[in-house]
C-alpha cells in the first residue's frame, strides 16, 4: 500500500484549506497513493494562532466539508486522514476525520 503525508501551510479559512486538500488528493491519486495523511488542524487552522478560541470555528461549514471529504474519499477510493477540531458538549477536541466507507 502506498502511503503519503501532505504538509502545507494551514490557515484560518476552512474553504482554502479544503481546496488545498482536494488538490492534494488528486495528486495522490495520480501517484497511486492509497492512504493520504494531512496535519492536525488541517481543516480548521490552529488555535490560538489562527483564531483565539475554538468557538470561532464555523462548525456548520466544517460539517459540509466533512461530507465533501467523504465524497472525495469514495470517488478516488482512497483513505484520507485530516486533522480537525471536534465540538462536543464537554468541550473541543483535536481529532482526525477519516474518509473511506
Amino acid at each position: 500500500m502506498q502511503i503519503g503525508a501532505y504538509q502545507f501551510a494551514v490557515i484560518k479559512s476552512i474553504e482554502n484549506n479544503f481546496e488545498i486538500i482536494e488538490n492534494a488528493i488528486g495528486e495522490a491519486a495520480e501517484r497511486n497513493v492509497k492512504l493520504l495523511i494531512f496535519p492536525r488542524c488541517a481543516l480548521t487552522g490552529y488555535p490560538p494562532r489562527d483564531f483565539r478560541k475554538s468557538l470561532e470555528v464555523d462548525f456548520l461549514k466544517l460539517d459540509s466539508v466533512y461530507e465533501k471529504l467523504q465524497k472525495l474519499s469514495n470517488s478516488y477510493d482512497k483513505y484520507i486522514v485530516a486533522g480537525t477540531i471536534l465540538k462536543r458538549e464537554q468541550g473541543f477536541y483535536n481529532t482526525a476525520r477519516i474518509g473511506k466507507e
